[in-house]
Order: structure tokens, then sequence, then C-alpha cells
């Protein structure tokens, strides 16, 4: 298999340059790694680095997007694309990127359909079945993130309190009012808000707090709170990895191994997978999620996925040959 030398990753907010920070971390010795966030300043550097690229992946940059930002940026892919034939490029679905594209599926644009030329991965297994209809064949290569595990005990508090991420410009998107109900009907338990500072309800309950953003939630999963996670749409969220990582019992949309199922916008389904989650962190048999942990120590060890991410890539490599 051919070695990748240089990789660029080029994408939405800081994803680019945090998928970079991991290629030069856990596979320096096969490739060297650049990230750039999509932007007017950043484009002469774009130039150069598509130049010089042995592989280039767009992260979160759905093709056809409806914009002029966008359509530049597409042409120019395109156009190197086609220039360099030797390179690979990459189309790495993330999430929302996924959402409007497939909002989209009966107005394919010319960019999608030359898309299906590139090599194609999807963020969570079931992105690729998302993915299908669009007529985009994305092999399933979870995103990789920085996770510190640490041993975990069978110890927890007994006092304990529900976690949930819900950013006041998309609180309809997080459960913003089914978190609102649960914190009304279990006045007992505090429910902490981070990611946004609760601008969306004009709700106050003593029970419910909004910690605004948080660098570090370590110290709040150390109490192994619940953690809520209803969302619409996702990939497999970064606040639920760390929090099975920790131990911690969670409420997801999403069919994982050791949460508790809910239903999105779905009031009784979700307060049927709460008071399961509940009853466990009551019971001091139960109040630590050991099998989650562990579970997730075996899926979603950052090296293990980054170097997978590198194995995609590199097999789009031997296949261009």
């Amino acid at each position: 298999m051919k070695k990748i030398k240089k990789v660029l990753f080029i994408g939405t907010l800081n994803w680019p340059q945090r998928l970079a920070r991991l290629v030069n971390s856990y596979d320096s010795q096969s490739a060297f790694a650049t990230g750039l966030s999509l932007g007017v300043k950043t484009f002469p550097r774009l130039l150069f680095h598509l130049m010089r690229s042995d592989v280039v992946v767009r992260v979160g940059l759905r093709p056809g997007a409806r914009n002029w930002k966008m359509f530049l940026f597409d042409c120019v892919w395109f156009f190197f694309s086609s220039l360099k034939s030797r390179a690979v490029y990459c189309v790495y679905w993330i999430g929302t990127d996924v959402v409007m594209a497939s909002k989209e599926v009966d107005r394919n644009t010319l960019f999608l359909e030359l898309s299906k030329k590139n090599l194609h991965l999807a963020g969570a297994p079931w992105f690729s079945q998302e993915l299908l209809p669009l007529g985009l064949d994305a092999k399933s290569s979870i995103f990789p993130l920085q996770i510190n595990f640490s041993e975990v005990t069978e110890l927890a508090p007994d006092r304990f309190f529900v976690l949930t991420y819900i950013p006041d410009e998309r609180h309809e998107f997080y459960g913003g009012e089914q978190v609102l109900a649960l914190s009304r009907a279990y006045p007992e338990i505090d429910f902490f808000v981070i990611g946004g500072e609760g601008r969306w309800t004009l709700e106050s309950q003593r029970n419910l707090k909004f910690l605004g953003w948080v660098k570090d939630i370590d110290s709040l999963l150390r109490v192994k709170p619940i953690l809520l996670r209803l969302v619409s749409h996702d990939a497999i969220g970064g606040t639920v990895r760390e929090a099975l990582a920790y131990g911690c019992h969670v409420v997801y949309t999403y069919d994982l191994p050791y949460c508790e199922k809910a239903v999105f916008g779905n009031d009784l389904s979700i307060s049927k997978a709460f008071s399961d989650a509940l009853a466990k962190r009551r019971d001091a048999s139960r109040a630590v999620n050991m099998d989650g942990a562990r579970y997730a120590v075996e899926n979603w060890d950052s090296k293990t996925l980054t170097r997978g991410l590198m194995d995609a890539l590199a097999d789009g490599v031997k296949n261009e040959q």
C-alpha cells in the first residue's frame, strides 16, 4: 500500500485543524497533515496546499451547496482534482452536510454528480445509508475525536445531576423543550445545560442552570451525571463518547449500545428513557455504566480511529494507482 505523504483537511469551523493534529500525533511516520478552515483569508494557502498535497479531504463541505463561496470552492476543487489525477480527493461527511444534502435529494447539482468520482467517507455508520439515495457509496470511517480515557471505578457520588448541551441558536435541534419538560417533572434534580445561556427560554427554574461555554467538561463527568443527547440528527456525539468513557448513563436519540434509546420529539419516549437511566443511576450496583465505559474504550480510542481514517484514505490512494 502506498504511503500518504501530505494530507490537506479543508472544512468548517475547527474540524480540519483537529483532524490534522490527530494525524500528526498518531500517524506522523506516514503522513504530515495540514488543516484549513475555508474562508477568504485562507484561500491563498488553500491553493498552495492543493498543489502540494497527495490527499485532499473536504470536511463537512457538501458538494453543490448553493452559495457563492461554496460555488467558487467547488470550481477550484474539481479543477485541481482533474488536474492532479494521481492525488486522492475525498468528501468526508460529518453531520449537518448529510442533512442538507438529503433535503435536496431531488435537486442534485452538477457538483454533487461530479463528486461521485471522488472518494466518499461517512463519519458515522448510519450516514452511509443516508447517503445512498444521493447515489453516493460512502464507506464508514468514524470521525476521530481526542478523548483521554481514564480508569473508571465503580464508585459514584450519591448526589448527581443531569447534563446536556443546548446552544442558544439551535435549541429546537437539541431538544430544548423536552429538557425543560424533564426539569419540571424532576424538581429535585439539577439540570445543567452547557453550550448556551438559555436565551431561547423565558422560564426560570431553580433546578435548571445554564453554564454557557465550558471548555473542559471532565470535572462535570467525574460526578457521573446522566447525559441527555436529544438531537434530531447526529454523528456519534462527542459528549456521548466522553460520558460513556466516564461510566455515565446516557439518554440518546440513536440506538447505541449501553445508552437508553429515545425518539426525538416524542415526549413519552424521552420520559421513559430518562426514567430507565434514572433508575440505574439511583441503584448503587448500577450507578456506574461500566459496560458503556468499556465499549467507549474499545470502539472510540483516538489513535485507533485516526489510523482507521488514514487507512481508508490510503486505500483510496491505492485504488487510484
